[in-house]
């Protein structure tokens, strides 16, 4: 996200008094704005337009952004306060990387949020430097947000301590921390998300905040096991990046789901998202998915219909700038839908299911025909072993029949768990889950480490 302090937003989306119009705040692209509501209002050309886009639309025409918003909602990836008007953001997110951009600023707009969670005197009398530190981050995380919510009409997601990604209690204890933080400057519930890593742990954190009424945001999510297991833990948005993904395709080999892209000559990446969309309508799941590091017009147009889009500003722009006539805007083709998704067969992920269910029902019941064709010749006559023998052997046989009808009649119901999550996760999504996860860990010491300089603040 890169984030210019220059001017102020709309006074529709803002009654902030803006400070620092010389100031630039800049970070990573990970942070994006985005919004989570239905309402979500389509990114529309805005009257500063150049005068020949102006003329167009005098003429009639439309815009190539008018056409695609009204199949998917847009949502600019890097929201400069500049652009307000032209590209208003609805939603968004604050992260250890927008807060390392605040604190290499003296004269930000969200910097007296960090100087007053410096200040914060509950914090301030932990004499554990380690859990000083870590009140100090949440408490920024949540200043900061808090000003965001009074700037955004969506919600704002909040990252969770990456550090977390392997410990479900650790992951859900920390979204009740900020949850409780959150409260007591009256931003509700429901104008909030918690952005955390699908690892199994997290994903297995989101189901528990999920059905406590708690909106969870997964990020990492690069396969199609982690979508599906995500879908089925209730998530609100899950998160896929196309762009990376793709990058990692172009340069490695060996990932099975990749390949089987490759080899039907799909990209792999919008792929995923294919899959990942059409699964979760297909079989009911509330989330909705997000393709994010949508890097170009081609990879937009290709995912029409996906719940959010999330492209860069460049993007947009030449989106906005290309006017459409009336008939023109009909050969936009909504790519992914709820219809189509009913459609769809999950050939190769079924084939997967059964797989995993069958090994473990097979293997259980073989036991038991071992066990119930040997037990009785141990202890009992020979001609009442036989009897007993075949009645057992029977019922477990009958047992394994069973289990294996049950195994492809409720392919949709089955549930995932750790051990098949990570069986299904190919080469691509673990090193593209631990590089993020890797990044993350790094700006938040970073971030405590600038901190610990930065303590006690001047006015303390």
């Amino acid at each position: 996200m890169s984030i210019s302090l220059r001017c102020p937003p709309s006074q529709a989306l803002s009654s902030f008094s803006f400070q620092g119009r010389n100031s630039r705040l800049m970070s990573t692209a990970s942070d994006v704005h985005f919004n989570f509501r239905s309402s979500f209002p389509h990114i529309r050309a805005s009257s500063s337009s150049s005068s020949s886009s102006s003329s167009s639309l005098d003429a009639g025409l439309s815009t190539e952004l008018d056409a695609v918003s009204s199949f998917s909602e847009i949502v600019p990836d890097t929201v400069v306060f500049d652009d307000f008007e032209r590209f208003p953001p609805t939603a968004a997110t604050v992260s250890s990387s927008l807060l390392l951009g605040i604190c290499s600023l003296p004269d930000t707009i969200f910097r007296n949020a960090v100087d007053m969670a410096l200040a914060d005197s509950s914090c301030c009398k932990l004499e554990n430097s380690e859990l000083r530190l870590s009140c100090f981050f949440n408490k920024a995380l949540v200043n900061v947000g808090g000003d965001l919510a009074k700037m955004v009409p969506g919600r704002v997601s909040t990252e969770v301590d990456a550090r977390l990604a392997y410990d479900t209690h650790g992951i859900i204890r920390k979204v009740h921390d900020l949850l409780k933080l959150y409260s007591e400057i009256d931003v509700p519930p429901e104008r909030l998300l918690f952005k955390i890593p699908s690892t199994w742990q997290g994903i297995e954190a989101s189901r528990l905040l999920e059905s406590e009424g708690i909106q969870t945001h997964l990020t990492f999510v690069y396969s199609f096991a982690q979508a599906a297991a995500a879908a089925q833990a209730g998530a609100s948005v899950i998160q896929i990046f196309v762009g990376r993904l793709r990058d990692w395709a172009r340069n490695h080999s060996g990932d099975p789901e990749i390949d089987d892209a490759l080899k039907r000559g799909e990209d792999p990446a919008l792929s995923l998202v294919s899959k990942a969309y059409n699964y979760i309508h297909k079989y009911g799941h509330k989330s909705k998915l997000m393709a994010a590091a949508v890097r170009n017009k081609q990879d937009l147009f290709s995912l029409l219909g996906v719940d959010y889009i999330i492209a860069p500003l460049k993007v947009l722009q030449s989106l906005k700038e290309s006017a459409i006539s009336p008939d023109e805007k009909y050969s936009f083709v909504r790519r992914l839908s709820p219809q189509s998704a009913a459609m769809y067969n999950f050939t190769e992920e079924e084939s997967m299911i059964i797989v995993h269910r069958l090994t473990a029902c097979v293997g259980v019941y073989s036991n038991l025909v071992l066990v119930y064709t040997i037990l009785p010749t141990m202890v009992l006559s020979i001609p009442f072993a036989a009897i007993c023998t075949s009645i057992f052997a029977t019922t477990a046989l009958n047992l394994i029949a069973e289990a294996i009808i049950n195994a492809i009649s409720s392919i949709s119901l089955t549930k995932w768990d750790q051990l098949s999550l990570a069986s299904a996760m190919g080469p691509a999504s673990v090193e593209l889950l631990a590089a993020g996860l890797d990044g993350y860990v790094n700006q938040a010491r970073r971030v405590e480490d600038l901190f610990e300089k930065m303590w006690p603040p001047p006015n303390v």
